[in-house]
């Protein structure tokens, strides 16, 4: 029979300190709702600019090497044969053979400067 009067003055207890914190709470309105307001704009703000700078996969599928891959009207083709990418300076180097449909190809190096996050 204690036992059921210690777990319900317990549970009284808790009832009390849950009335004092509404209560709290009514005095405090305006401090309270600006509080929780502001912490779901900053949780919006935050979520927009990781969003923005957090790197994301290509949608494009990658083309293996020496693939060629058709462009124009005219049957040409194009084959990136070889890529080469200089982590010291950021520069990414492409070698692209390009084919008319007949004999004759040919080919291209590019050179790009990447500015990568760190």
């Amino acid at each position: 029979m204690s036992a059921i009067i210690t777990i319900t003055d317990k549970f009284r207890n808790v009832f009390q300190r849950f009335s004092r914190f509404g209560t709290w709470f009514l005095e405090h309105q305006r401090r309270n709702l600006i509080g929780i307001f502001s912490i779901f704009v900053m949780i919006a703000f935050g979520a927009t600019v990781l969003v923005s700078i957090t790197p994301r996969p290509s949608n494009l599928p990658s083309t293996e090497l020496n693939t060629p891959v058709s462009f124009g009207t005219l049957n040409k083709t194009a084959s990136l044969t070889k890529s080469v990418f200089n982590k010291n300076n950021g520069v990414l180097e492409l070698h692209y053979t390009i084919s008319d449909g007949s004999v004759s190809t040919k080919t291209w190096s590019i050179l790009a400067k990447l500015n990568l996050l760190p």
